[in-house]
């Protein structure tokens, strides 16, 4: 009997390691859905969830049961899947062909497959307001945002264009992926929407840049 409950005990500790596990995201905390069965099953809610593709793929963040290695990344792609920035716990950005969120389900060991949620994309110091003297100008906010680096830059520049920018920020490419821009809070607000956002965050202080938030 005791030996039984060992058993039971082991296998339930081997499932809880490889269920969704909470994680930081940018100051906020994030716990993974349970949909992968769901993905799986082609459910149209859950498909719904994943938001819109762009350029034939969405943005996503897939937790997996380990962490891939270089050898998992490469059967990865054969099913659709490019492995982007480690965020802990097991979770990953990652990109995702639109036609195979079903079958990287199924064969790959993936826990959870989601969409950011736009509230994830901006600094808590932003969220709640607390915007220092530093980064206020003429009633806009200097921010710094960074994108995704599987989508192209002229798909950015588009969007950017039908979102009311006139003047094109310089986007910065390899390593950052990022570019600074001052903007009001509505457009900020529209842009924490966008899949290819990765972060929005405050514009760091004049003379003090490792401790901006």
């Amino acid at each position: 009997m005791k030996r039984f409950g060992l058993i039971a005990w082991l296998l339930f500790s081997v499932l809880l390691a490889h269920a969704q596990t909470a994680f930081d995201l940018y100051g906020h905390s994030v716990t993974p859905p349970n949909n992968v069965a769901s993905l799986q099953k082609g459910a149209k809610k859950a498909y719904a969830a994943l938001g819109k593709p762009i350029e034939g793929k969405y943005i996503l963040i897939a937790q997996f049961k380990a962490d891939p290695s270089m050898s998992d990344r490469l059967n990865l792609k054969q099913f659709g899947v490019s492995v982007y920035d480690n965020i802990g716990e097991r979770a990953y950005f990652v990109a995702v062909k639109s036609d195979k969120i079903r079958v990287c389900t199924k064969k790959t060991n993936m826990v959870s497959l989601f969409a950011p949620k736009p509230e994830w994309r901006v600094s808590p110091l932003l969220q709640n307001d607390s915007i220092p003297a530093y980064a206020q100008k003429d009633g806009k906010i200097g921010v710094i945002v960074y994108y995704h680096e599987a989508v192209s830059e002229k798909t950015i520049n588009a969007r950017l264009k039908a979102l009311g920018f006139k003047d094109l920020p310089q986007l910065e490419g390899k390593p950052h992926y990022s570019f600074d821009s001052w903007m009001e809070r509505k457009t900020i607000a529209s842009l924490q929407k966008e899949a290819w956002v990765k972060r929005i965050r405050l514009i760091y202080p004049p003379a003090t840049p490792a401790n901006a938030d």
